[in-house]
């Protein structure tokens, strides 16, 4: 598997969130915001499709919220 590094810089108290959680995980930091950046795209890529489909159909229902939310709970 290639990897491409990249360079990024923190507030040094989100810093230390970050290497603790890491470290909680058994994890290197550096897999650890992989895995915190996949799930941020996945999100933002949900909220971009449900702002499409409200833009075609309206805002949803009740009913399809809970529908949804039965196939994905918090």
């Amino acid at each position: 598997m290639s990897v491409e590094k990249l360079s990024v810089s923190f507030d040094p108290k989100l810093a230390k969130r970050i290497k603790q959680e890491a470290r909680r995980a058994g994890m290197p930091v550096s897999a650890w915001m992989a895995r915190a950046a996949e799930r941020e795209a996945k999100l933002a890529k949900g909220r971009r499709l449900l702002a499409e489909w409200e833009r075609e159909h309206g805002a949803p229902t009740e009913e399809e919220v809970r529908a949804v939310e039965k196939l994905w709970p918090a």
